[in-house]
Parts: C-alpha cells; sequence; structure tokens
C-alpha cells in the first residue's frame, strides 16, 4: 500500500526462505541451493509453447475453411460469423457449450491480464515511495506472489539489478544510511525473501522483498521511500482495513481488484489522502483531483483550485444593523434569559416560545 498504508497480520510461519536448504541430489533446487526458478526454463518453454500454439492455429484455421459453407462445401450456405459456422456444423447442446468454452477463455484471458499488470503496478509502486503490500495468507498464493515479483523484477531491472541503468539511487547519503539501518535491524533478520544487496558508491540498493516483518521493526515504523517493500498477509482483504485505521492515515492506499463489492468497502471504510483501484499514482498527475494527505500524511492538497484555496486564507465577514438585538445576550442572566439562552442552542422551538411567555 502506498505511502504508509499499513495492513498486518502474524502468520510468520507462513515462509522462511532462510531455512530452505537443497536436500543432496534434489531436482527442486539449483546449484545455489534456492529454488529452481521458472524463469531457468523459459528456453524449452518458450519454443515449445510457440510450436504448441501454430500447430493449434492450422488445425482451427482448416477447421473454419471447412465450415465456411454448410452442407457442400462448394454451393453451401454460407456462415458469415463464427457463430454462424457453429450453428450449422454442431448445433443442440454443442452449441452451448463451445459458447462457454470461449467465455471460460476469454474470462481467463482477463484474469491472467489483470494479475501481469498489477502485479507491474505493485512493482513500480513498491519500489519507489511504498510503506506496504498486502497479500493473502494461503502459502501456494504466497509463493505466486513472491516468485511473480522476482520475474518482474528481473524484467524490469535485469539479473543484476545494482548495476541496473533503470535503477534509481538513493537521493542522498543520509537517505542510504537511513535505508542501511532499517535492513540491518535485528527484528528483520531473516524476513528478506529477495534483495537486500547495497553499494554505498553509487547509492544504490536492489529491490527487497521482506515478508512477514514484526510489527514493532523499524521497517513498519518510520517512513521508507526506498526500494523496501515489506508483505504482510492477511486471512482476508477486509480484514486489512479495520488494521489500516487502526494506524495514522496513510497519504494514499491502492487496491487491485475486480470486485465491485470490494471496492465500494474500500472507498467507504479506508480514510486516506487519496485511493486508486487498479492503478498507482495516476492521482496524482489527475490535475482535477486533489493530491494531499490527511492527519499525519499532510495537511491540505495541490492542484488547480485545491492549491489556492489549501494556501488562501478566508476571511469571515458578518454586516448587521443595530436593530433587533436580544436583551438575552447580556447580563445579568437571569432564570428566564438562561431558559431562553438552552432552548436557544438545543434547537427546542417549544421551550424558546415557552421562554418568551415566561411560563
Amino acid at each position: 500500500m502506498g505511502d504508509n498504508a499499513a495492513v498486518k497480520n502474524h502468520h510468520r510461519q507462513v515462509f522462511e526462505v532462510s531455512a530452505n536448504v537443497a536436500p543432496a541430489g534434489s531436482k527442486c533446487f539449483d546449484d545455489d541451493g534456492r529454488l529452481k526458478r521458472t524463469a531457468q526454463l523459459g528456453w524449452i518453454a518458450g519454443p515449445t509453447v510457440l510450436f504448441l500454439f501454430s500447430i493449434v492455429t492450422y488445425y482451427t484455421s482448416t477447421l473454419l475453411a471447412d465450415c465456411y459453407c454448410s452442407g457442400d462445401p462448394a454451393n453451401g450456405k454460407r456462415n458469415y460469423t463464427y457463430m454462424d459456422a457453429v450453428s450449422s456444423n454442431l448445433g443442440g447442446m454443442k452449441v452451448k457449450i463451445c459458447g462457454w468454452i470461449q467465455y471460460l477463455n476469454f474470462f481467463g484471458v482477463a484474469i491472467g491480464y489483470s494479475i501481469a499488470s498489477s502485479i507491474s503496478m505493485i512493482v513500480v509502486l513498491s519500489f519507489s515511495s511504498t510503506t506496504f503490500s498486502v497479500v493473502p495468507n494461503p502459502p501456494v498464493c504466497c509463493q505466486i506472489w513472491r516468485y511473480a515479483l522476482k520475474l518482474e523484477l528481473e524484467k524490469f531491472f535485469g539479473k543484476d539489478l545494482l548495476i541496473s541503468e533503470d535503477l534509481s539511487r538513493t537521493v542522498s547519503p543520509n537517505h542510504f544510511a537511513h535505508l542501511t539501518k532499517i535492513l540491518d535491524d535485528d527484528k528483520i533478520s531473516g524476513k528478506i525473501v529477495h534483495g537486500g544487496r547495497r553499494n554505498k558508491d553509487s547509492l544504490k540498493i536492489s529491490p527487497t522483498i521482506l515478508l512477514d516483518v514484526p510489527e514493532d521493526s523499524l521497517i513498519m515504523n518510520e517512513e521508507i521511500f526506498g526500494p523496501l517493500l515489506p508483505i504482510v498477509t492477511v486471512d482476508n482483504i477486509e480484514e486489512s482495513f479495520s488494521v489500516i485505521n487502526s494506524g495514522e492515515k496513510p497519504l494514499a492506499a491502492y487496491l487491485f481488484t475486480n470486485s465491485k463489492t470490494l471496492k465500494g468497502k474500500f472507498v467507504r471504510n479506508i480514510s486516506a489522502g487519496g485511493l486508486l483501484i487498479n492503478d498507482i499514482g495516476m492521482h496524482f498527475a489527475n490535475p482535477h483531483l486533489p493530491f494531499g494527505g490527511v492527519g499525519e500524511s499532510g495537511i491540505g492538497a495541490c492542484h488547480g483550485k485545491f492549491s489556492f484555496d489549501t494556501f488562501s486564507h478566508k476571511k469571515a465577514v458578518l454586516y448587521r444593523s443595530f436593530a433587533g438585538d436580544a436583551p438575552a445576550r447580556y447580563p445579568p442572566y437571569t432564570p428566564g434569559k438562561l431558559r431562553l439562552l438552552k432552548a436557544l442552542l438545543g434547537g427546542d422551538i417549544i421551550g424558546i416560545i415557552r421562554a418568551l411567555l415566561g411560563w
């Protein structure tokens, strides 16, 4: 989550990567003692998938060519659309089955694209100025997120991240020392699952992923503004809302989901300077939206008229005549005046009438 948005839970049994020691002769581990990475099999999987899909493309194209005309291939009824061809050649329940398969295929592609794009956005956000990110708790899901983030980092910055020209350096030696102090905190020892390398001469720190760090650690209580991403796990996303609101209000909070219900809950329940759904940072680029914090994350907002209002003092001016003054405003404050004032402050119409009549 962005810029101080915190979600927290204590499921530290999910991962302990530093404890992964390669069993002798195991095919699941690389020669460096770590689990084999999916990216290492790309030279096999890539050409294989391309070859298989070329066969599928050829086969389906021949099927569609044969289905262009129903009945007689030369003089039969022409099928101008895909569904016309399916209806003419399959018919009945097979048409519905084929339709459902197409919808499932479209749905799967949409899910895959959403996951890929959200991971890319999370990587960009996480290693610019983020503080927290949250993923569901099941171990398999965490494994997928970890390796997806690692692969995305390699795609962005290459194998050796510290020499990448696309990786920004830390803004100053003082801030580099601040980030180094956070990484050297004993409370997060063993929590780094990726990265953690640094180069003092170039002021660069490789994007670092930490899993389930303690709540009282430095990284969970200080502003980071560097390429450090603590990931905390929760049993469900809704559980994180109350945890976010239990701390200081964040400058921005981000949610990635296609659920309308979850989007509504997020907007209604999270108090932050800005909220984004399925994107990062774009509220800052929109001149029609106010950009600013709330509470500890900042006061006021910038952009357009919002900037003018923030830095302008609204001077109150009231005009009235000498007529119609109320004696009840001035002492001595008799019981009747007190009854009238209390009725006025309380909005009690009947009490006002009773006080004026002396009842």
